[in-house]
């Protein structure tokens, strides 16, 4: 529900508005079922304006230090990411790595996109 809220009425608008983003290759994106997009990732802004532009929830790693922060600051970090369907990953060993796996699947066993 946040997700779709921020997408279609706070902060989609205003980005596409503002910044007028594009995306080439929008129709090899699948309607339903699993898929892992992989953009060209120029900046942390493409976490923000690729999720506006298609019309499926997608999904992100996150690192997890967006999920632990402290203070308000922190707070609204969490509420953010966790509100908005991301998953936190420990990047710090092979085991973390792991985990991030396991959680990308999670994604892809739901049929969501990645």
């Amino acid at each position: 529900m946040i997700y779709w809220i921020l997408k279609n009425l706070v902060i989609g608008p205003v980005v596409k508005a503002i910044f007028r983003p594009w995306v080439v290759g929008r129709s090899n994106i699948p309607t339903s079922g699993a898929a892992i997009i992989a953009s060209n990732h120029l900046s942390v802004s493409d976490s923000i304006f690729f999720p506006l532009m298609i019309d499926r929830q997608m999904s992100y790693l996150a690192k997890s230090d967006y999920f632990t922060g402290t203070g308000i600051k922190g707070m609204l970090s969490r509420w953010f990411f966790a509100g908005t369907g991301q998953h936190p990953i420990d990047r710090t060993n092979a085991d973390a790595a792991q985990a991030a796996m396991n959680a990308g699947l999670e994604v892809l066993s739901a049929g969501e996109i990645l």
